[in-house]
């Protein structure tokens, strides 16, 4: 069963608290939703898919309107 855990601090260096969801899977993987708005919607989702510690994939939703803008990986490109 995943661990869930939630956190506030401030991620983007505005002065304001921002919350931070914590969902570790049973397969070690590790998956971060951020709230730097305070709207109750992720602006951030970074994944740690193998549990090395080392964050694999990130999207960022930088319009708002609940759909990731940017998105980052360190992934293998599927062949």
């Amino acid at each position: 069963m995943a661990e869930k855990h939630s956190f506030e601090m401030d991620v983007n260096g505005d002065g304001t608290p921002d919350t931070v969801q914590v969902i570790k899977g049973d397969d070690g993987s590790a998956t971060y939703l951020v709230d730097t708005t305070g709207d109750g919607r992720t602006d951030i989702h970074a994944v740690d898919h193998d549990g090395d510690g080392v964050i694999d994939e990130v999207r960022i939703d930088t319009s708002g309107d609940g759909t990731a803008d940017v998105h980052l990986t360190d992934l293998p490109d599927p062949e």
